[in-house]
This record gives structure tokens, sequence and C-alpha cells, in this order.
């Protein structure tokens, strides 16, 4: 994508915090308010920059219509899973769903792996590394590289 003046960027950033806390686009007026513009042309002119340069869509005839095309790094984001007849949540931040591809110890081919990517493993743990593109399956040892994480459950079908 192309760079952004400072000026688009304090428009953009001032947009994506009120979608973040409103959940719809801040008005010409509160755009400029908040960037210390009064010209209602010049915010026009920065959002169509915006828009010509990819990181904003807008609806005609439309009033606050304008949508982000890129990440909005001012968005909460819940990474927590809710555990039903239990008032407890999980974290799943650096949490993968792997499918097992081999029968090793406990865990048999095609079940459901939780892994979780940790710093905390041990001998003989079981992990899954990443090689030439594929996840891998495999008990620990300190020889391995490339480790995504442990595996911290296992679904299983009955």
């Amino acid at each position: 994508m192309e760079k952004l003046t400072k000026r688009e960027e304090e428009i953009l950033n001032t947009i994506k915090k009120e979608l973040a806390k409103n959940k719809y686009p801040p008005s010409i007026r509160e755009i400029g308010k908040e960037v210390g513009l009064k010209s209602s042309e010049t915010i026009y002119f920065h959002i169509n920059k915006l828009i010509e340069k990819g990181y904003l869509k807008k609806e005609k005839d439309k009033k606050r219509s304008l949508k982000l095309l890129v990440d909005n790094e001012y968005e909460e984001k819940n990474n927590e899973i809710k555990i039903l007849n239990n008032n407890n949540s999980i974290n799943i931040e650096n949490i993968y769903i792997i499918k097992a591809d081999i029968d090793i110890k406990n865990i048999k081919k095609d079940d459901i792996l939780i892994v979780k990517k940790e710093d905390n493993i041990k001998e003989n743990d079981i992990v899954i590394v990443k090689e030439k593109e594929k996840y891998i399956l495999k008990e620990y040892n300190n020889k391995l590289n490339n480790i995504i994480g442990k595996v911290k459950g296992i679904y299983k079908e009955l």
C-alpha cells in the first residue's frame, strides 16, 4: 500500500478510534475537530486520498459510510471462549486446533488437538513442529526446531 502523509495518518487513526469506540465512523466535523482542521473540503480531500490509496471505502450518497479496508488495532479482540455451565472462560490467544496426523502415545490419528504456544516444554512432551509448510506431531527433544506449541488437550470422537 502507498505510504500515508502525516495528516492522512491522523485522519485514518481518528476514524479507526471512532469505529472501535462507537461501531460507526465519525462525521466530517468530528474528524476535523479531532485533527485540527476546519475546512470540510480539506477533510474530504484527505479522505479521498485514503480511498485512492486503498485504506478506506465509502458508499456514494450516504453519510457516515466509511469502511476500513485495513486492520483496526484499536478494536478490542475477544480472545476468550465461555465455558458452558461454568463462570470461567479460556483465553484462546496463541492456541491452535490441529488434527493429529499420526498415532503417538495416547493420541490417535485424526484426534483433534488443542495446542498452546508456550516456552515451558519438557523432554517427552508432545509438540507440533512446522517442517516444510506442514505441521507435524512429535515427541519433544532439544534438537527440534520450529516448535509451534505443546499439546494441551485432546478431543476424541466417541
